[in-house]
């Protein structure tokens, strides 16, 4: 069973992104607003994907879909018997977006382990063919994430190194 929250518990830098998104897709008319990760709606609610998906990721996933950016797939899981997984991916474009929660705050993706970890699963998708964009969660929240996606996404672009 999910678990559901309210957009007044998001933290108040998010809500008041979100918030924006949700002003905006009311002024061209849309009244079904909030958007869930498989693209049901559930009025006043979003749905929590599991202890594994932060804040900015589903604030990501909320931008590409308010934006119009769709053929994404959640935690795609490549390199098999490896776990490894992708936050997003377009599959067709073979692009893959990771979202590197606590940067800057000691978080996983910048203690040493974390980070070689990171290196290499980041050059095994290269090798594999994927292009990789990371994002922060500062760079989620301020919108350059979902800019950056668009452009990568618009020149069908498939070579690794763009």
């Amino acid at each position: 069973m999910s678990t559901r929250f309210a957009i007044n518990q998001l933290n108040p830098a998010m809500r008041e992104q979100a918030q924006g998104k949700l002003d905006a897709l009311q002024s061209r008319g849309v009244t079904r607003t909030h958007v869930c990760r498989d693209d049901e709606v559930t009025a006043g609610a979003v749905k929590v994907l599991g202890p594994r998906i932060s804040e900015a990721e589903e604030l990501l996933a909320f931008h590409l879909k308010v934006d119009g950016i769709n053929g994404f797939v959640r935690e795609h899981r490549f390199a098999a018997p490896r776990r490894w997984k992708f936050d997003f991916a377009f599959l067709e474009l073979k692009l893959a977006i990771e979202v590197d929660g606590g940067a800057g705050t000691g978080g996983r993706h910048t203690r040493f382990e974390g980070f070689a970890a990171d290196c290499e699963k980041l050059n095994e998708a290269v090798i594999l063919g994927w292009r990789v964009l990371r994002f922060t969660t500062g760079q989620v929240k301020s919108g350059l994430a979902v800019r950056t996606i668009a452009r990568a996404c618009s020149t069908g672009n498939n070579n690794s190194y763009g």
